[in-house]
């Protein structure tokens, strides 16, 4: 079996799970410091909160065959980039100065895709 198909006959879940820490991986490599997976608040789940320097990163990773980040970034609706936002304000490091990373000065929000080709 191919290596773009192993994981054809996956769950969503599991897919999109693998598509996270292959973007986990990524950000980390490039120097950003993984904080937490998966946070649940009131408003949904942040796929992955990161550390950027002094940044706070809000990382929504979605999961795409083709298309490139790009498609990744457009399947961010703003529906769901508001619930991001309102996620976001529900995590510790975005209202408590006694947090690990305090020295947070600002927060962004962001999309990555990550992609296999069929």
């Amino acid at each position: 079996m191919k290596a773009s198909r192993m994981h054809d006959n996956l769950p969503a879940y599991a897919k999109g799970v693998l598509g996270e820490a292959a973007v986990c991986d990524r950000l980390t490599d490039g120097g950003m410091e993984l904080l937490e997976r998966r946070f649940r608040s009131p408003f949904g789940e942040i796929d992955l909160i990161m550390l950027d320097g002094d940044v706070l990163a809000f990382v929504e990773v979605k999961l795409r065959t083709r298309g490139g980040t790009e498609a990744g970034q457009a399947a961010v609706t703003p529906l769901k980039r508001r619930r991001m936002v309102e996620a976001a304000r529900c995590h510790p490091g975005a209202v408590s100065p006694a947090a690990p990373w305090a020295r947070t000065r600002s927060m962004r929000a962001a999309a990555y895709a990550s992609t296999w080709s069929p």
